[in-house]
């Protein structure tokens, strides 16, 4: 039987399935979620980027607070809420899942995934294991998290969710080929280049398909196949790109010649990095200007590319939907050509 927490929430869940802010505005209201969101370690997310360094050297159509690790995991913990509730979870349950989509990134380091290959490689670990970390009350940010997470929430299932160790109670939120967080992911790097507006994405028509009994299976693949090729788009154009590729490696390349980074730097926010290492955030506004560092023209630079496809003869969701990655070769010296640095700009999108 339904709460009347969740019946209320049922009601208006036809009538605004449209409209995120619904399903953000819910969580807010909901005073140990609000808990989260207010601690150190949610508001530290405020101030990390959701693509990273390419937030510094690229020109986009959102805000600074749309660009946010915070607003992203807000929208992805919307759409844990959204789903929770059309299924008729209970109120426990359904705080846990939304809790654990709170804080499923709170363990990025400034610049996201973008300097995080050679940091993880030098220190040993990257942002999932310092989420861990900040779960289990470790570091200066940690124990604030900790402390409202043992009092309102039942931390080991929501490490087993982040784990990716559950199937059942929600846990195929978190664990889908698509799932929760890809969502909101590619539908909101479709809008940082504003092109959104030509695929017209709805998050919660894409979770309504991924996660709720439909009565069209037509619709629903169809809904499926069109985000799964619209990931494609966003990797083949955007992502997969040269100069996006260079962003992230110009960050690695820093860190590789500056060799000071020290664990107390991943728990702090980009303006904290941008006062220390300077020099880095210099280098990334010179690659809109297809400038680089002569340090990284000593390197040999390889990206893995991945591709997004469709089996198009399998109803399995998490067959159905496949991607492939290839070693390829950046060459540098091409970036450096303004012609072809124009051309890429011009087939991005």
């Amino acid at each position: 039987m339904k709460d009347k927490y969740t019946l209320n929430l049922l009601i208006d869940c036809e009538s605004r399935a449209d409209d995120i802010s619904f399903w953000i505005d819910s969580i807010k209201r909901n005073q140990k979620l609000r808990s989260i969101i207010q601690s150190k370690a949610f508001q530290r997310l405020k101030h990390i980027s959701f693509l990273g360094a390419i937030d510094y050297s690229e020109n986009n159509n959102l805000s600074k607070e749309n660009r946010s690790r915070a607003t992203h995991s807000l929208y992805v913990a919307a759409l844990a809420n959204y789903i929770s509730t059309c299924r008729g979870y209970n109120e426990d349950l359904k705080n846990n899942l939304i809790a654990a989509a709170l804080i499923h990134d709170i363990g990025h380091m400034p610049l996201s995934h973008s300097a995080e290959p050679y940091i993880k490689s030098k220190l040993g670990y990257g942002h999932h294991e310092i989420g861990e970390q900040i779960i289990d009350g470790e570091g200066n940010i940690g124990l604030e998290l900790n402390r409202i997470l043992r009092n309102n929430f039942d931390s080991v299932f929501i490490k087993s969710l982040l784990n990716n160790k559950m199937s059942e109670n929600g846990g195929d939120l978190f664990s889908s080929q698509i799932n929760i967080d890809t969502i909101d992911g590619i539908i909101r790097s479709l809008e940082y280049k504003g092109k959104n507006k030509t695929n017209r994405l709805n998050r919660l028509e894409i979770a309504k398909s991924a996660f709720l009994t439909t009565a069209c299976e037509e619709e629903k693949y169809r809904n499926l196949d069109h985000f799964w090729q619209s990931k494609h788009f966003v990797y083949h154009h955007f992502i997969n790109k040269d100069y996006a590729f260079i962003s992230d490696k110009v960050s690695q390349l820093f860190f590789m010649e500056e060799k000071s980074i020290c664990e107390q730097d991943l728990f702090l926010k980009e303006d904290d990095w941008e006062k220390k290492y300077s020099t880095l955030f210099s280098w990334l506004k010179d690659l809109k200007h297809n400038s680089i560092p002569e340090c990284m023209k000593e390197y040999d630079l390889e990206m893995v590319s991945r591709t997004y496809y469709i089996m198009d003869n399998e109803l399995d969701l998490n067959k159905r939907y496949r991607n492939t990655k290839n070693i390829k070769t950046v060459d540098i010296n091409k970036f450096l050509d303004n012609n072809y640095y124009i051309q890429l700009k011009i087939q991005e999108f």
